[in-house]
């Protein structure tokens, strides 16, 4: 019965602690991109480190093959713990998508490389300290989005927009302090 199947599917589904784990290995795995762009890039002016240019390349080959084991994964055990997904079923769903959704996808991938190239070369200007703060600030353009132009947060009651007014002022005070920590010397 339709009603026994949400119930299965309601028992299987991800609980907090499973979403809370899954968030803090995600952000353990993101926060190693800064770290590993600057042992890459270590040297390079000595000739010895890539370049923006080449770690660039190497990050996006890594995600083209990772994909092809990290999908068919990823649809085999899905970490919200939903039904597991065919891989020819999405293959189907895929080529049935239109056009244009394909090229929103290839624009917004666009989009990101730019600015992700963008981030690394800015790591050569400045520092990858400054250039990642600066990249981290994106989440921030879309809050800001979301409240000014979408007015996603109408009506919302006055705790929720104090919640959201601590929320950006704490945004932007851990980007600052990145931003300048790298000016900062210890010992």
């Amino acid at each position: 019965s339709p009603a026994a199947a949400a119930d299965a599917e309601e028992a299987s589904a991800a609980g907090p602690l499973w979403k809370l784990g899954v968030c803090l290995l995600g952000g353990l795995f993101m926060s190693l991109w800064n770290p590993l762009t600057s042992v890459a890039q270590r040297d390079f002016a000595e000739g010895a480190g890539l370049s923006p240019y080449g770690s660039f390349f190497f990050f996006a080959v890594g995600i083209a093959l990772s994909t092809l084991v990290l999908l068919p994964f990823f649809l085999c055990f899905p970490l919200d713990r939903a039904a597991r997904v065919p891989l020819p079923d999405v293959t189907k769903e895929y080529g049935k998508a239109p056009c244009p959704s394909h090229l929103y996808g290839l624009i917004g991938g666009a989009v990101w490389a730019a600015g992700t190239l963008s981030n690394a070369i800015a790591g050569q200007q400045l520092s990858l300290a400054a250039s990642y703060a600066i990249g981290q600030s994106a989440p921030m353009v879309s809050i800001l989005w979301g409240v000014f132009f979408f007015r996603e947060f109408a009506g919302i009651p006055l705790p929720v927009q104090g919640l959201l007014v601590v929320v950006v002022l704490l945004y932007m005070g851990s980007i600052a302090l990145i931003a300048i920590s790298q000016s900062c010397k210890i010992g």
